[in-house]
């Protein structure tokens, strides 16, 4: 475990999916409750090894395009349904995702949520040693300045067919990676996330440093309610604690009192909440209750509020004795113990002949005011509002989940295209039985991602002359009731997308041959970073470049072609795979006869060998 004293500060996702130095990724399961398309592209710009996602790789339309298409393929995202933020401004490319993201829903139980945060990456290095990183959070795949938890694992992989000592601590992992396989469709990436889940009994052990105990981590993950066999309840572990420590955002008053239940000589119960959770029946339960200091929370700048969840408990009986620290995404709350998905680590410290306990109650409190005591009740009433809030919240989860499919046809002309979209009965019948009220009636609408065309949510819907390029499988669906609006973005299955459809992406972006040249030059450039810094690379992009200019360039692109012929095949695969996207028009006739040739070249090649 990667033990600093910055473990809780707040980490960005580019910083964190970075590969392990002399290691690349060969691919990593994503888990969120939420994700923004923006965090999402530092993903594939961390795993394609192509910096961080900074204001000037914004500006740079062929940059995104070029992480997408080295980072994609290398993961997979899981997320709640509806969990995908609608972006403020859309691009065309973030339909290049749709492979990469699988929304996961309890189709049986309304308020059930798809809530953990996880990664688990297989990583590889010169010497075919391989390695899994585990990161386990509380922060969901968006911009956030809350205030979260992380933690860093790293475990080496034994050799095929041989399995670990420690396979059985864990099994409760594997256990959740298979279900996870079980919410895809058929293909390489469902058989990548079984592969994980193989791997993961061939760890030979999580490394554990200082204050922790060596291979005295446990996994507790549910799944929609359901924990994994010969797992026991973390809620129970919880509640027989003489000391308990909860820090959780968002809290049921019911579900603290059962934890914080337990009371001897010498216990200690303390939580730490947002403000607005705290009521007399609050302080009672606890010695000591405390919220988010006002001057983070009214920073004009940057507000900062709670949303790390972890549980330190300290135990003098029963049969988990010691201090232990429990983090990940379960808030204390019934749906975190009873309905939702959820995943959390636990570690046991080394025993100390201080106030290990107290020390790290300090140690996360912090001397920063961060947080500020609460003596009297501050709790908002707010029930007839988030009321009205979840009758919306509801319905338009019913109608997401009521669409079945989508079928897109033809249209007037070879650019537009008509899209039918199909519901299916269960959820809107259920929906009126929940609700009272139909769906139709709440007055829903429905657009496609990337264009503005919206239409009436309904049991039969169909959008006409859909231009080629704002074909997606994202909908954006979006409910009012007077001031009130909710908002949310989901993926369809979709029949009948046009073959040529990620094509035409391509090709809105590298839409001249000189955009192409810089492109290419891109791709074979060992330090794309640099290169993006370039003023006359961001010039040409804007169509402030000329010709004459790139010309200048086209001897060096052309060496580089050579060298990725020798010594990367697969480089060079991927270059005749974006020439063929993009066609004549836009890739240079000379260009196109030299990869002709060395493809031809390194093919003799290989027969020889």
């Amino acid at each position: 475990m990667s033990q600093r004293r910055d473990t809780l500060k707040d980490l960005l996702y580019s910083d964190l999916l970075q590969p392990s130095p002399g290691f690349e990724v060969d691919f990593a399961i994503g888990v969120t409750y939420s994700l923004s398309f923006e965090g999402l592209l530092s993903v594939p710009m961390a795993f394609g090894m192509l910096g961080e996602f900074d204001e000037t790789i914004r500006q740079s339309p062929a940059y995104l395009l070029e992480s997408i298409r080295r980072g994609s393929d290398r993961f997979i995202l899981f997320c709640n349904k509806g969990g995908i933020q609608v972006p403020q401004n859309s691009q065309t490319i973030y339909s290049l995702f749709e492979s990469s993201i699988q929304e996961v829903v309890d189709n049986d139980k309304m308020t059930a949520n798809f809530h953990p945060k996880m990664w688990v990456i297989r990583e590889i290095n010169d010497n075919n040693e391989e390695q899994i990183r585990l990161l386990i959070l509380s922060r969901n795949l968006t911009y956030s300045d809350d205030i979260d938890v992380i933690v860093s694992m790293r475990g080496r992989l034994l050799s095929e067919g041989r399995r670990s000592k420690n396979a059985r601590r864990h099994q409760p992992l594997q256990w959740f990676l298979t279900n996870l396989a079980d919410q895809l469709p058929a293909g390489d990436k469902k058989q990548q996330v079984l592969r994980m889940a193989d791997d993961i009994l061939r760890i030979e052990r999580f490394d554990m440093d200082e204050p922790f105990i060596d291979d005295a981590y446990d996994f507790f993950p549910v799944w929609f309610g359901h924990q994994a066999p010969d797992t026991p309840s973390l809620k129970d572990i919880l509640a027989r604690s003489e000391r308990l420590m909860i820090v959780s955002p968002f809290v049921d008053t019911a579900i603290l009192q059962h934890l914080a239940a337990r009371r001897i000589k010498d216990s200690y119960k303390v939580l730490v909440t947002r403000s607005e959770n705290i009521s007399q029946e609050v302080l009672d339960t606890f010695d000591e209750v405390y919220a988010v200091n006002d001057t983070m929370l009214d920073n004009t700048v940057t507000p900062v509020n709670l949303h790390a969840k972890l549980y330190l408990t300290q135990c003098w009986t029963g049969d988990r004795r010691g201090h232990f620290l429990y983090l990940g995404s379960a808030n204390a709350t019934n749906n975190a113990f009873h309905r939702n998905t959820e995943m959390t680590v636990a570690f046991q410290f080394r025993q100390t002949r201080g106030e290990r306990f107290f020390a790290m109650r300090d140690e996360i409190l912090g001397n920063e005011n961060r947080y500020v005591r609460i003596t009297e009740p501050t709790a908002i009433d707010t029930t007839e509002q988030r009321q009205r809030e979840l009758g919306l919240e509801h319905a338009l989860k019913y109608a997401m989940r009521a669409i079945k499919s989508a079928t897109i046809t033809p249209g007037k002309t070879d650019e537009l295209y008509d899209i039918s979209l199909a519901t299916t009965q269960k959820y809107i019948q259920q929906a009126k039985r929940e609700l009272k009220r139909e769906l139709t009636d709440f007055g829903i609408t429905l657009r496609p991602l990337q264009c503005d065309q919206t239409i009436p949510w309904d049991k039969e819907m169909r959008l006409t002359d859909i231009y080629r390029l704002h074909l997606s499988e994202f909908y954006v669906l979006e409910i009012r009731d007077g001031e009130l609006s909710k908002r949310a973005l989901c993926k369809v299955p979709t029949n009948g997308m046009p073959a040529m459809r990620d094509n035409w992406i391509y090709q809105s972006v590298v839409d001249t041959r000189e955009k192409f040249m810089n492109y290419a030059a891109l791709m074979f450039s060992d330090d794309p970073v640099e290169m993006l810094s370039m003023q006359d690379f961001l010039a040409s992009e804007n169509g402030g470049s000329s010709s004459a200019q790139q010309a200048q360039n086209y001897p060096q692109i052309y060496e580089q072609l050579l060298r990725v012929a020798y010594s990367s095949p697969r480089m060079l695969r991927d270059v005749n795979e974006l020439v063929n996207r993009l066609g004549a028009n836009v890739v240079p006739q000379d260009f196109a006869q030299m990869l002709d040739k060395f493809t031809s070249i390194i093919k003799q090649l290989e027969r020889l060998c």
